[in-house]
């Protein structure tokens, strides 16, 4: 589908629920339609909803048609909006990082209730940063993230800037026993990804 510039938002939303309809459920068509409009549009739904539309431009058109052509193709919304949202704070993903579940915030919570701003933090495996980077902000403990591969190193980095963490980024192997010398932490997290038993 390639929206045509001239439709107003409304409508778009209605095209791309329809489009999306085959092959999500209603409600989760629905919300992938919101996200779209509001994330790759920059225009509240409820501005839509209540009728103060406007044509697409037809940059706006192409790139919402790029959008649904990458979910159709099995793409998750995170990876083509860029971005997702953890314990409240923004994290810029791609599949170069693993996207943060929604029960990893448990390991967050568990981490909150054992430290305070005078305590220290690691975390291993780091990927996008989601962990150390909501540790830190939460309790103003100061954190250390470390991760080993180039493309997951560059978001992390960047997701510690964009969130203001007092997080310390650090590209190395989590495994490498020199790495911290005589370093001590009050709590070390580690959460990494699902490998088969043979790779571990």
């Amino acid at each position: 589908m390639t929206p045509n510039p001239q439709l107003l938002t409304t409508t778009i939303y209605s095209q791309i629920t329809g489009k999306l309809a085959g092959h999500f459920a209603k409600g989760e068509a629905q919300a992938i339609a919101r996200i779209l409009i509001e994330d790759l549009l920059h225009l509240p739904l409820s501005h839509v909803m209540a009728g103060l539309n406007r044509p697409l431009s037809v940059r706006e058109g192409q790139t919402l048609a790029t959008a649904i052509s990458r979910l159709l193709a099995g793409e998750p919304i995170q990876h083509v909006i860029g971005k997702t949202v953890f314990c409240g704070n923004q994290i810029i993903v791609n599949p170069s990082v693993l996207i943060p579940r929604p029960e990893t915030e448990l390991l967050v919570d568990i981490a909150v209730e054992r430290l305070n701003a005078r305590r220290t933090a690691l975390d291993l495996f780091s990927g996008s940063g989601c962990i150390p980077v909501s540790i830190a902000k939460k309790t103003g403990a100061k954190c250390f993230a470390v991760e080993l591969h180039d493309a997951a190193f560059g978001y992390l980095t960047r997701n510690i800037e964009l969130n203001g963490a007092d997080v310390t980024a650090l590209k190395a192997d989590a495994c490498d026993g020199t790495l911290f010398g005589d370093m001590k932490f009050d709590l070390i997290t580690a959460n990494p990804p699902y490998i088969t038993e043979s790779e571990m």
